[in-house]
């Protein structure tokens, strides 16, 4: 009857071992193929990081962006997806850092916008909906750089070096 016992504590053991290595098995997997897709999205755009410390950091950002992305296409909450693209490696601060400048420039943004004063025009036959694709007015989406950084209040929408 001991053995038994003894039988039944070693078959459960082996069994949280089993259900363990499956589970760390799963997420090595995982973790790998992440690597191979960060590996890939780095030739793609052509990045390289200066050390294996900054490789670790973005890589982090990078499969969490990835996750972000993915949950929100799953998601299928939205008429439009997202998609890995050359900024995947940044978070969202880091992006608003370089791409849109910072707080002092948006608050005169803002600023500028206030000051702005709009017509009240009377709807004539206007539609409710229109889809400026379907009339060639829209160009693909394109790279601006670090446009917004350079912003003018005097000259609103112009890029400046």
């Amino acid at each position: 009857m001991a053995y038994a016992w003894k039988y039944c504590a070693l078959f459960l053991f082996l069994l949280v071992v089993a259900g363990s290595l499956c589970d760390a098995t799963d997420y090595n997997v995982l973790n790998f193929e992440m690597a191979r897709k960060h590996e890939q999205w780095m030739a793609e755009y052509g990045r390289v990081y200066k050390n294996e410390t900054e490789r670790a950091l973005r890589f982090e950002i990078f499969k969490k962006n990835i996750k972000y992305i993915e949950d929100f296409n799953n998601a299928g909450a939205h008429s439009y997806t997202l998609g890995v693209n050359q900024f995947a490696d940044l978070t969202n601060k880091e992006f608003s850092a370089s791409y849109f400048g910072d707080e002092t420039s948006k608050t005169e943004l803002e600023e500028f916008h206030r000051s702005m004063k709009y017509e009240t025009v009377e709807p004539l036959n206007v539609p409710s909906s229109k889809n400026w694709r379907e009339e060639d007015a829209v160009t693909h989406v394109k790279n601006q750089g670090a446009c917004g950084k350079q912003f003018s209040i005097t000259s609103p929408g112009v890029c400046s070096d």
